[in-house]
């Protein structure tokens, strides 16, 4: 029972042994810039496409009307599951994995930026206009910065939501990436290995997150971030 217990939770010196193993071999870096790509390219088209399309929902009636329902259909199917529809459409390869982030990236941005701009006080826009200030000024000058806490919000989630389906995608159609690094060990019995992918994905997750965070901060210091209330 011991060894079955080792076999499915292997000790923490195996798993930082293969992790070094794979670092001097070579094969964590030949995997992991693949996935850094792939997710980073997923979320600029995602970022390309919901962030200007949530400004014109989240500012105009017409154009809520126009696409609500349109998204409203599309956002609760999973990614996973519009997967043999992208191979179809674009086939094998970077090009699958690339767009079906950028799918999975797009909703948590376009719905924050909708609601983040449609919640910004009409006191405000009201103020601006008083000063006769044009619509695109108003944009820029009140409703943007207003609403920029939620779209950054939204940013940070879609972040997420591209790493998880960079790992994903990699595993379901993939000769490289850290998700085909997990599914190889978890096919080879080398739980140890295996364990080790999704410590790196793990770490990876954290340091995107903090990065962004940082970098929030440091591009918008006037946003205070929410960081709970003490009672």
């Amino acid at each position: 029972m011991g060894a079955l217990d080792q076999y499915y939770f292997p000790p923490v010196t195996k798993i930082f042994s293969a992790l070094i193993e794979m670092a001097l071999q070579g094969d964590l870096w030949i995997n992991l810039w693949p996935s850094i790509y792939r997710m980073f390219a997923g979320f600029s088209i995602a970022v390309i496409i919901s962030l200007p399309l949530g400004l014109l929902m989240g500012a105009s009636a017409f154009f809520r009307d126009l696409f609500g329902m349109v998204v409203e259909f599309l956002r609760p199917i999973p990614s996973v599951a519009i997967i043999p529809i992208i191979i179809l459409l674009v086939g094998i390869g970077d090009s699958m994995n690339i767009t079906s982030i950028a799918y999975a990236s797009t909703w948590p941005l376009l719905i924050n930026s909708i609601e983040g701009i449609a919640s910004v006080e009409l006191l405000y826009v009201s103020c601006a206009r008083s000063f006769q200030l044009s619509p695109a000024r108003i944009m820029l000058t009140v409703i943007l910065p207003s609403a920029l806490p939620q779209i950054l919000s939204g940013m940070r989630i879609s972040l997420s939501m591209a790493l998880i389906l960079t790992v994903l995608s990699e595993m379901v159609v993939s000769t490289n990436g850290l998700g085909r690094i997990i599914l190889d060990a978890q096919n080879t019995l080398n739980t140890p290995a295996m364990y080790a992918g999704i410590l790196i994905v793990a770490v990876l997750g954290l340091l995107i997150n903090v990065g962004f965070n940082w970098m929030a901060d440091l591009a918008f210091p006037w946003i205070e971030r929410y960081r709970g209330v003490d009672i």
